[in-house]
């Protein structure tokens, strides 16, 4: 199943292929973002829609106004779109069934390559067993009915935990229906950044599907760049507003992946 080619970009475990956030919170703000990557190089687009929906109270009838500008601006580049909940480290706390609906009007709108859902909806705690929750179950087979790929994320922004708890959640994820499977723990030391750089190289050699592994914080920066230790397919790298602890800009990101 490895790799998975989204356009012309090709994600595999060691590719670190760079992704830019958009953190805008309103449309000029976002125009502004969109016009200064076009003399920029990185391989694809995440739209936080949290960042920009964060004062929007309904979000059953989303504003997909940023979305469709996105795609005008760069119909070449593979586009995420994710909105994390503040529970899941996001910057705003919706209704449960709001959330699923937007997620689920995203992926009929069409606009969207690549789809991120937290697998907390999952009731999946540290990686360990859990059962796939039914609604969300049938919004992964939406997506992949609409051709859309799906990231299967979990995020820790308090600790890490053991390697193979790790790699049971990469692993887990897999199992749901991820076409990528992501974790990104929060580092508090090197061993932590390390852990998470040897989960990421057996992942490599387990998973049938390319996965993303992160260490947030400034212990876990060297994980967003060093591809002789870490395998993952993709990194992040902000041009404005940082979307996760430790995020490194873009022209920083290409300085050390060099």
């Amino acid at each position: 199943m490895k790799p998975l080619k989204i356009k012309d970009v090709e994600l595999d475990d060691g590719s670190f292929k760079i992704c830019v956030p958009l953190t805008a919170r309103n449309e000029v703000a976002l125009m502004n973002d969109l016009l200064h990557l076009k003399e920029k190089s990185f391989d694809l687009i995440e739209w936080r829609a949290d960042f920009f929906q964060a004062d929007q109270k309904d979000l059953k009838t989303p504003n997909l106004k940023p979305l469709k500008l996105i795609r005008k601006m760069f119909s070449d580049k593979p586009l995420i779109v994710t909105f994390r909940d503040e529970s899941e480290g996001g910057q705003t706390s919706i209704d449960h069934i709001e959330l699923l609906e937007f997620r689920k009007n995203v992926i009929e709108s069409g606009l969207t390559d690549i789809i991120d859902i937290e697998v907390m909806n999952f009731k999946m705690k540290d990686g360990k067993k859990a059962q796939i929750n039914k609604e969300y179950e049938k919004l992964i087979e939406l997506a992949k009915e609409k051709g859309i790929k799906v990231i299967l994320s979990f995020h820790d922004f308090n600790h890490s935990p053991e390697v193979q708890v790790m790699i049971d959640c990469l692993l887990l994820e897999e199992k749901f229906g991820a076409d990528l499977a992501k974790i990104a723990y929060f580092a508090k030391n090197q061993t932590d950044a390390k852990n998470l750089m040897e989960a990421s190289r057996i992942a490599a050699q387990t998973l049938k599907i390319p996965h993303i592994a992160i260490a947030m914080g400034e212990e876990g920066v060297i994980t967003r760049y060093s591809k002789h230790l870490s395998f993952s397919a993709i990194t992040y790298a902000s041009i404005g507003e940082s979307s996760a602890p430790g995020q490194l800009s873009l022209d920083v990101i290409h300085d050390k992946i060099r």
